[in-house]
């Protein structure tokens, strides 16, 4: 499916009032999108009064919070409801966990450490030996995934060429 990309499209009541003619002959809102070249959320803010009032209700609640951890918070605490209620959301971000991962992994096999190299865990700043010939796909230490690469830091603790990204060659 593709949708409408760039600056914001204007949606004109005239438009409007053939969606929701297509609506009631029981099209989709993706399908609607499409023919307008909207995003599906766009055309389900213009024909659900439900849904334009929870809208506006997210922005105001966002746009009152001054503190940057607020938001977080409140982000967090937005993307976990609709996680658990949404089970479309759901395999959404299972997918893209999953190939988030795969490919993190691919890139971690993809560096070859030098024999008794060491890595810098990116998130806890342990230091340690893999087992492997390749980058590990977790820290031993923090249990973090690798999604940012390590740093190698030299041969097992003696640090020599410390500091050296680990990023596939190419």
């Amino acid at each position: 499916m593709r949708f409408w990309k760039g600056y914001a499209k204007k949606v004109t009541p005239g438009m409007v009032e053939e969606m929701r003619r297509m609506r009631e002959r029981g099209a989709t809102y993706a399908e609607i999108a499409e023919r307008f070249g909207l995003r599906p959320s766009t055309v389900q803010y213009h024909l659900s009064p439900r849904y334009r009032m929870q809208a506006k209700e997210r922005a105001r609640r966002y746009r009152g919070t001054k503190d940057r951890e607020r938001k977080r918070a409140y982000m967090r605490e937005y993307m976990r409801e609709r996680y658990r209620s949404d089970p479309e959301f759901r395999a959404r971000i299972r997918r893209f966990t999953l190939t988030a991962f795969r490919k993190m992994v691919e890139r971690n096999r993809s560096v070859r450490l030098p024999a008794g190299a060491a890595v810098e865990c990116p998130y806890c700043g342990r230091v340690w030996r893999p087992r492997v010939p390749w980058i590990p796909s977790a820290c031993p230490g923090c249990g973090a995934k690798l999604f940012r690469p390590p740093r190698i830091v030299g041969d097992a603790f003696g640090l020599s060429g410390a500091g050296r990204e680990c990023l596939p060659s190419a």
